[in-house]
């Protein structure tokens, strides 16, 4: 209905909270050419241990440009959507057209990447790119089994 909702933090009244500025908001009003669009969860910053998600954009210079943070009590795809779908009806407001982007980076995360499609899909076509820390840590992750040598010349 458009009213905010905070919620509890439980999985029947998830907490969920978006903190941004029109300034911030402003940052990402450029040719959707000239800019990747990333999205990074990180947590135990809090007693909760809520996941706290960063959204922003990066330019030609390599400068990383804040556009909004998140704070939620689970990392779901549903909870990934609400959060970008806000972004986007607020950056509407503030700006007076929609958010447009080319190229998107993000975690290894289906959740993350479903919700990135789920909130800009529809009116933007755009190429999913994955942090080289993230493509290292999966390749990591894949290869501890394998014996060591065999490791070595995967990464």
């Amino acid at each position: 209905d458009g009213k905010p909702w905070v919620g509890r933090g439980t999985d029947e009244d998830p907490f969920l909270v978006g903190i941004s500025t029109k300034n911030l908001l402003r940052k990402a009003e450029r040719d959707p050419a000239s800019f990747i669009l990333h999205m990074d969860a990180t947590f135990k910053l809090s007693q909760a241990w809520y996941p706290v998600f960063v959204v922003g954009v990066s330019d030609s210079n390599r400068t990383f440009h804040l556009l909004a943070i998140f704070i939620s009590s689970q990392r779901k795809e549903e909870h990934y959507t609400e959060a970008l779908c806000a972004l986007r009806r607020v950056y509407m407001q503030v700006v007076n057209t929609p958010m447009k982007v080319l190229y998107v980076m993000g975690d290894a995360e289906d959740a993350q990447w479903n919700a990135l499609q789920n909130a800009f899909g529809a009116d933007n076509k755009f190429t999913t790119l994955m942090c080289y820390f993230h493509v290292a840590a999966k390749v990591y992750e894949r290869t501890r089994h394998l014996p060591t040598e065999t490791g070595h010349l995967v990464m």
